[in-house]
């Protein structure tokens, strides 16, 4: 091999390793310790903000519907009202929970930055008298991720099946 030849193939190798993102590292060894060093990394970040990340963080982009939608100490209509919500008002929601049964929906969410529970009979973009799957369950204990879709059941749908199996 000339040193024309030479030349040419350590260009292409110094080419290669630009496109590949290991530039700086020539050899095999240097490349894939350089890897495992960024893998390492990465799950060692990974797991870090496992650790330190709040368990429920709360979803944006509901509404109140209605103006003077209550903001109640508990998920009841009996308990006190912390405060009121104007009409369109954004709400971000913590979790829902069960409460008082308000026409027909007895789901109740907590805003996030509060200390409070709406009836989600009253919030836009939530599902009527169902859990928003996009929402976790209020609870004192930390929430695994769920391991499947869950499904929620209409009793109208309910009883369509009756209808067809019988």
């Amino acid at each position: 091999m000339g040193p024309e030849e030479d030349q040419v193939n350590q260009m292409g190798r110094k080419r290669q390793n630009r496109r590949s993102g290991m530039g700086l590292f020539t050899s095999r060894s240097q490349r894939l310790t350089a890897t495992a060093a960024a893998a390492a990394t990465s799950g060692i970040v990974a797991g870090l903000l496992l650790v330190f990340a709040s368990p429920a963080q709360a979803v944006a982009g509901y509404s109140a519907e209605g103006s003077g939608l209550a903001l109640r100490s508990a998920p009841s209509t009996a308990a006190a009202v912390i405060t009121r919500f104007v009409d369109g008002q954004p709400l971000d929601i913590e979790c829902q929970t069960t409460g008082t049964v308000v026409n027909g929906s007895g789901i109740w969410d907590k805003i996030s930055g509060t200390q409070g529970y709406v009836s989600d009979y009253f919030v836009n973009g939530t599902p009527y008298a169902v859990f928003d799957s996009r929402l976790p369950r209020c609870s004192t204990a930390v929430q695994p991720a769920p391991l499947r879709q869950q499904y929620f059941v209409t009793e109208g749908l309910l009883a369509q099946v009756r209808r067809m199996t019988a």
